[in-house]
């Protein structure tokens, strides 16, 4: 019997050596927090997180700990967590022993201990994300900024685009000269207002007509017409403007 008993006693050290060693060596802060909010127990971690040794700690209250941006929320979390017995998650900021916050995030629940009910949970660093998360927003408004700066650039041109067209348009029309576009086949594709007064032919008409055989175009001008037919058919697409002001059957360039 009493064997039994003593090995009963070993295997139980043997466990808690275990569970004191990993505690020990765990990367996070494991907290034991009363319902009045004091520590009743904290690894040797709260060194490198808070700056304090554990003994340094106990019997302090956690929520002195608490950023008071944050104070309100833990309060409400820790007390909910209390009454109903559910896992508590959440994030936010604890101050170092060198008086600067860390944002942390903690996890944990409630359990009871002879009759008493107390709370234990991990804590851990989380700096490194919270840089990433800030960066990431930060990321996000430089491009949501450069996105509107670019839709209003695109903006700005096609309304500088659109003024150039109807400033064109304007000229085109309203010049006292017959204007006149061809593509590269020599057949009409735009005419103005002129080319219809001169030549007595409605635009309707024009359009798509092969210029050359329109109009008696002087010798002089051919060779013009052909070196121009030659570049556009280089540059494979070219639009070539005329400037017609003689009467019906004549055209100069």
């Amino acid at each position: 019997m009493e064997f039994k008993k003593r090995k009963y006693i070993d295997e139980i050290k043997k466990s808690y050596l275990k569970f004191e060693t990993l505690i020990h060596n765990i990367l996070d802060v494991i907290v034991e927090i009363n319902t009045d909010g004091s520590f009743a127990y904290i690894n040797p971690q709260s060194f490198d997180l808070f700056g304090y040794r554990p003994e340094e700690l106990i019997g302090l209250n956690a929520f002195d700990f608490v950023h008071p941006e944050d104070l309100f929320l833990i309060k409400k979390k820790m007390s909910e967590a209390f009454k109903s017995r559910k896992i508590l998650s959440v994030e936010y900021k604890t101050k170092h022993k060198k008086g600067y916050y860390i944002p942390v995030s903690a996890r944990g629940g409630v359990y009871e201990d002879q009759g008493i009910l107390k709370f234990i949970g991990i804590i851990r660093n989380i700096s490194e994300q919270h840089y990433l998360k800030e960066k990431l927003i930060e990321f996000k408004e430089k491009y949501e900024n450069l996105r509107k700066d670019l839709e209003k650039q695109l903006s700005e041109k096609k309304i500088d685009l659109k003024e150039s067209e109807q400033k064109f348009h304007h000229l085109f029309e309203t010049s006292p000269y017959s204007v006149v576009l061809l593509n590269f086949r020599g057949k009409i594709i735009k005419c103005n207002l002129a080319t219809e007064e001169i030549f007595k032919f409605k635009k309707d008409y024009l359009i798509d007509k092969n210029f050359l055989e329109l109009f008696n175009v002087p010798s002089k001008s051919l060779s013009i017409l052909e070196e121009a037919s030659k570049a556009c058919f280089l540059l494979r697409e070219l639009h070539v403007s005329l400037i017609l002001s003689s009467s019906i059957g004549q055209a100069s360039l």
